[in-house]
């Protein structure tokens, strides 16, 4: 069902849970942004993604999120060993592990990042991995997913403005 999604309700829901559950740092930068979209879907993808760079990381998760022209931008960021250049597409294939030698139990499904390539596709979005981490501070991980915002209505433009932006926090 599409209904408008605050996305940073979403993004902050999932840093609250990564924080109660992992010993990593999780960082957060977070502009309020609003689009339309299935918001269970939407949060199930903000989760895996989440959950993904908490596997691989050694000691920090960013989630991050902001506008650009038309476009909410989701980033998920990691400190953790990369994906090789020619394996970034292929991680988004369902059943898709890098690391063959973890046992299943040890790792996830190869599901979680398929999942999100279909959730994000199925809301006019994009979704790709790049190199490391925004600050260059190690090699790590970089997912970032776009999706269009909610259409401009008397003057909003999918922005929910009433909220400053909140910078990282820890």
């Amino acid at each position: 069902m599409d209904e408008d999604v605050d996305l940073d309700d979403l993004i902050d829901a999932e840093v609250r849970r990564l924080r109660t559950f992992s010993q990593l740092r999780v960082e957060r930068r977070v502009r309020p942004v609003r689009v339309s979209g299935d918001r269970a879907r939407l949060g199930q993808a903000v989760t895996n993604l989440a959950d993904n760079a908490a596997r691989h990381a050694h000691s920090v998760v960013r989630l991050t999120l902001d506008d650009r022209p038309d476009r909410a931008v989701i980033v998920v960021e990691d400190d953790g060993p990369g994906v090789p250049d020619d394996q970034r597409d292929h991680v988004f294939e369902r059943f898709v592990r890098l690391d063959v030698s973890r046992e299943r139990a040890s790792g996830g499904s190869g599901l979680g990042l398929s999942i999100v390539r279909e959730i994000v596709l199925a809301h006019a979005g994009t979704v790709r991995m790049i190199d490391g981490l925004a600050n260059g501070s190690g090699p790590g991980c970089r997912v970032e997913v776009e999706l269009p915002l909610v259409p401009p209505q008397d003057g909003v433009n999918g922005r929910a403005d009433a909220h400053p932006p909140s910078g990282s926090s820890r």
